[in-house]
């Protein structure tokens, strides 16, 4: 799923000299001032040989320093990895130190005068099983798809923003493992869906919403 981002000057937007992150909404807002910086970003995060394989592919990038990767266990507090000059079409790495459970990706792309905007997140889970609840693919645009184990029904489902509140209620029905939710309209970002269980559980999962 390609991606694009524009990070505008910091005089443009009347934002301090620190680091800003748009949203989309933001930014589709402001397409009336010049960016300085486009970039058309296609970003994965895969598991493989018991380790993370991040990928993008840049088909379009203006005025692009640099990226840089960085990694979270929950999705919502990330810290560096490593950085790429933006001078490349495809880029690649891999991650060997794997958190425990779900492993949370993200670009951070900056231009010349530092001005930074953050992709949508990519994560890996190491411990889904046919057992489980969980969701796929973890990054969607138009449909959430939730794989529900044989025995187990949802009693409610809803969809929370990255502010806890919630966006919509979900419907879960499923005659065959796999339950599809609508989530077109939603803004870009991430989300938590939150479910209640026929066996008295709740769970949480997180889910990235692209364009």
């Amino acid at each position: 799923m390609k991606q694009v981002f524009y990070i505008f000057t910091a005089i443009t937007l009347g934002l301090s000299s620190a680091n800003a992150q748009l949203s989309t909404s933001a930014m589709a807002s402001s397409l009336l001032t010049k960016p300085v910086v486009l970039a058309d970003v296609s970003f994965k995060a895969n598991f493989v040989n018991n380790a993370a394989a991040i990928s993008w592919q840049a088909t379009m990038q203006t005025k692009v320093l640099r990226y840089e990767l960085e990694k979270s266990m929950d999705g919502e507090n990330f810290t560096y990895v490593t950085s790429f000059a933006g001078n490349q079409k495809q880029y690649s790495s891999t991650d060997n130190n794997l958190f425990a459970g779900t492993t949370y990706y993200r670009l951070k792309i900056v231009d010349e005068k530092n001005n930074a905007l953050f992709s949508a997140a990519a994560f890996i889970d190491t411990k889904a099983s046919a057992n489980e609840i969980r969701i796929l693919p973890t990054q969607v645009d138009e449909k959430l798809f939730v794989w529900v184990p044989s025995n187990t029904s949802i009693g409610c489902a809803a969809i929370s923003g990255a502010d806890g509140k919630m966006q919509r209620k979900a419907v879960i029905n499923s005659s065959n493992n796999i339950a599809a939710i609508e989530i077109k309209g939603l803004p870009a970002g991430m989300y938590t869906l939150g479910l209640q269980t026929s066996k008295g559980e709740t769970i949480k999962l997180k889910f990235s919403k692209t364009l």
